[in-house]
């Protein structure tokens, strides 16, 4: 629903459209660490470690389900 209401911008003004990613002021991860992320062969457990988050977080990382590019 939020996807459809970007696209057809029909968010302007709200803070949902300008704070993806790194942008979010409560974000722990940047596009750097979620590259790396996706490309490593580590554990959730291990990666949730090292960046600081839950292994539910990473989870949704490396499976695209959150920091998704084309909000970028």
């Amino acid at each position: 629903n939020m996807r459809d209401c970007y696209n057809k911008g029909r968010t302007k003004g709200c803070c949902v459209q300008s704070w993806h990613g790194e942008k979010s002021p409560v974000s722990r991860l940047t596009w750097d660490a979620v590259r790396e992320i996706r490309s490593s062969r580590d554990s959730l457990s291990v990666l949730a470690a090292r960046y600081g988050v839950t292994k539910g977080s990473v989870w949704k990382v490396v499976k695209g389900y959150t920091w998704n590019e084309e909000f970028e």
